[in-house]
């Protein structure tokens, strides 16, 4: 991969093509293939090319879209995105030819990354607060465990016969009681944040999985393009499919849930009974 030395444009040439003239694309600097490189054509009107007449220039402008990919739109891109010390290196060359050849796949991926996090960040929100409820449950249990392994102790000593107070055991067991009451107050406190942190990002963990979906749904039309590959059409035409099946079970789920009665809902007034 070689790259104009002016505006850092990267080409794909090969050895084959040393000692071809052209001019780059984003820049408009004239450019000389070399055996290893790109360097800048030097100033020699003898060994540039004929002039081609205004009607060439015009049959060979390219569109919009190839004035897109093949100029230097994603190199704009890569300046905005990438920091200085990064934006003249062989990555960010990488990166923005890639973008140019197969714009598409890095839409889909795109779009399954921000649908991945949009499934599992509340799962580990919810798995948060699922795992304070159990540290609360462990602990009460555990004190409870405690307190029934003492009293049992004091019963067994009674019926021996033995007048032991057990008062160093009893001491001990309320100074643990204490203790996990303030533990208990801690753990309730992280329980209610993480809930509360929940309800508060599953609105943008939603707005995330509708994006990642817009996002896989362009990369699947571009897929069913009649240029494209036969697997590319099929990985299309399924994401496409899953897509449409999931949005139509989330509306009859929303649709069964706003519909269906509520437990403490009065009853319809057509059945209260009539009063003479």
């Amino acid at each position: 991969m070689k790259a104009c030395p002016k505006c850092k444009s990267p080409y794909n040439v090969s050895a084959d093509q040393a000692g071809e003239r052209f001019s780059c694309q984003s820049c408009g600097a004239r450019l000389l293939i070399e055996a290893n490189r790109i360097v800048l054509a030097p100033d020699d009107p003898a060994s540039d090319p004929p002039a081609a007449s205004s009607a060439d220039h015009q049959n060979d402008k390219p569109s919009f879209f190839e004035r897109w990919q093949l100029g230097g739109k994603f190199r704009i891109l890569g300046l905005i995105v990438f920091p200085p010390w990064l934006r003249n290196s062989r990555l960010v060359a990488a990166i923005t030819e890639s973008l140019r050849q197969d714009f598409a796949t890095w839409l889909f991926g795109a779009g399954v990354i921000l649908v991945i996090l949009g499934i599992f960040l509340p799962l580990i929100d919810q798995a948060k607060v699922q795992r304070r409820d159990a540290q609360i449950r462990s602990g009460d249990r555990r004190q409870k465990y405690l307190d029934d392994q003492l009293q049992l102790k004091i019963d067994l000593a009674r019926k021996q016969g033995s007048n032991l107070a057990f008062s160093k055991e009893r001491k001990e067991r309320d100074d643990a009681k204490d203790e996990w009451q303030q533990e208990k107050l801690r753990l309730s406190a992280e329980r209610d944040e993480a809930e509360m942190s929940f309800r508060i990002w599953n609105y943008w963990y939603l707005w995330g999985m509708m994006v990642g979906f817009f996002l896989l749904s362009i990369a699947s039309l571009c897929y069913l393009q009649p240029n494209q590959s036969t697997p590319r059409r099929i990985v299309g035409s399924v994401v496409l499919c899953a897509q449409l099946v999931l949005i139509f079970y989330a509306f009859v789920m929303v649709s069964i849930a706003t519909t269906a009665p509520k437990e403490n809902s009065p009853p319809p007034s057509d059945s209260l009974p009539l009063n003479n």
